[in-house]
């Protein structure tokens, strides 16, 4: 990719693996892939300010993206198996193979699966940012 270029969601690499531990494996067969980042605000407005303000005390990540339904997939196995289980992988959303992303363990708080009539089934995750075994990093 040439300086300058466009990066397309196409470039982006998804990775998962153990939890407490950088992500490994990559996620071949997933598509729409968002990380959503946002602040939990306190309104530090004051007596006396024409302006109401706020700060930010705790930053938020969530990750949602969508697989394809494949016989013997086994991210998509170790993605359920996480939910059901209520435990912890890692996950690592990256804009390219060598770009940046926040590197992270998650819980999967979501798991729906999808089986149209007229399309390919598939799986839409839902992840959430937890640091118990280690703390996001964004690299």
């Amino acid at each position: 990719m040439a300086a300058g270029d466009v990066i397309i969601g196409l470039d982006g690499v998804m990775l998962y693996g153990t939890a407490g531990s950088t992500a490994d494996t990559e996620v071949t067969n997933a598509e729409d892939v968002t990380l959503s980042l946002s602040s939990v605000e306190v309104d530090i407005t004051r007596r006396g300010s024409t302006w109401e303000v706020s700060k930010p005390v705790l930053l938020t990540a969530e990750l949602t993206f969508t697989l394809q339904k494949r016989e013997s997939d086994t991210v998509r196995t170790a993605l359920q198996n996480a939910y059901l289980n209520k435990t912890k992988v890692a996950m690592y959303p990256k804009d390219l193979t060598s770009g940046e992303g926040l590197d992270a363990d998650f819980y999967i708080t979501g798991f729906t699966d999808n089986q149209p009539l007229k399309d390919k089934q598939t799986v839409e995750v839902t992840a959430k940012v937890t640091d118990e075994s280690r703390a996001p990093a964004w690299s």
